[in-house]
C-alpha cells in the first residue's frame, strides 16, 4: 500500500508514491527531503551522491488533464575533474518545470504545446520521477571553473628540466575543458527542427 503523501510539509521524508493530481487538489505544493539512493541513474554518472535531495515541487491541474510540475530540486554530490582526475564537490541544481501526463497518447497531444512532457504509466508515481531527468540535465560540462588553473593538475612539461612546453611547441592548456555532458543533447534536440537553413556557399557553382 503506497504511503500518504504530505504535501506542504517543510522537512517531509519523500513517500514511496505520489498523485500529482491528489497534491494539485490538496494545496499544490510539497516540500522536502528524497534519498539520494532513489536516483538510480544519477549515481552511475556521478562518482557519490550526497544522502538526500531537497526538492521543492508546486502542482498544478492543467486544462487539457495534466498536471503541471514545476519547482526546483538540489543534491551534493562529486564528480570527476577530467583535467586532474579528482573528484570535486558540487551541487546539482535542477529547475523543474514539466506537464505530467498518463500514456503516450497523452503525452503526443501534450508535445504540441511546446511543453517538457513527463510521461506517467498511471497517476501514481514517485518524486524521484519526476525530477531526476532534470538533474541529469543540470550536470555541469566541468567541474574546475578554470580548469586550465586546476591547483591538482598534473604538469605537462615533458622536455629537460627548464624547457617550458611553449618551447617544445605543446599546449598549456587540455585539448578539452572538460566532457560535454552527453545528458544536454537531450535539451537541445527539443530546438532541432527551429534552426534556420545554412546560407548558400558563394563558392559552389551557380546555375
Amino acid at each position: 500500500m503506497a504511503e500518504a503523501a504530505q504535501p506542504n510539509v517543510a522537512g517531509a521524508v519523500a513517500p514511496g508514491k505520489v498523485n500529482p493530481w491528489k497534491l494539485a487538489h490538496a494545496g499544490g505544493r510539497w516540500v522536502g527531503e528524497v534519498p539520494a539512493e532513489r536516483f538510480r541513474r544519477l549515481a552511475t554518472v556521478v562518482c557519490e551522491l550526497g544522502e538526500t535531495a531537497q526538492v521543492d515541487l508546486r502542482f498544478t491541474l492543467h486544462a487539457g488533464g495534466g498536471c503541471e510540475v514545476a519547482g526546483t530540486a538540489r543534491v551534493m554530490a562529486r564528480l570527476l575533474c577530467e583535467r586532474c582526475l579528482n573528484d570535486k564537490p558540487c551541487e546539482l541544481f535542477a529547475e523543474i518545470d514539466s506537464l505530467a501526463v498518463v500514456g503516450e497518447e497523452a503525452a503526443e497531444g501534450a508535445a504540441a504545446q511546446g511543453r517538457e512532457i513527463c510521461v506517467l504509466a498511471g497517476k501514481e508515481t514517485s518524486l524521484e520521477a519526476l525530477v531526476e531527468d532534470d538533474f541529469l540535465l543540470s550536470l555541469p560540462t566541468r567541474v574546475c571553473p578554470e580548469p586550465e588553473h586546476c591547483p591538482d593538475a598534473p604538469a605537462l612539461s615533458f622536455g629537460p628540466q627548464g624547457l617550458s612546453s611553449a618551447a617544445l611547441g605543446l599546449s598549456s592548456s587540455p585539448p578539452s575543458a572538460a566532457r560535454p555532458n552527453p545528458f544536454a543533447a537531450l535539451r537541445g534536440l527539443r530546438h532541432a527542427s527551429n534552426v534556420e537553413d545554412r546560407e548558400p556557399n558563394l563558392l559552389e557553382p551557380r546555375d
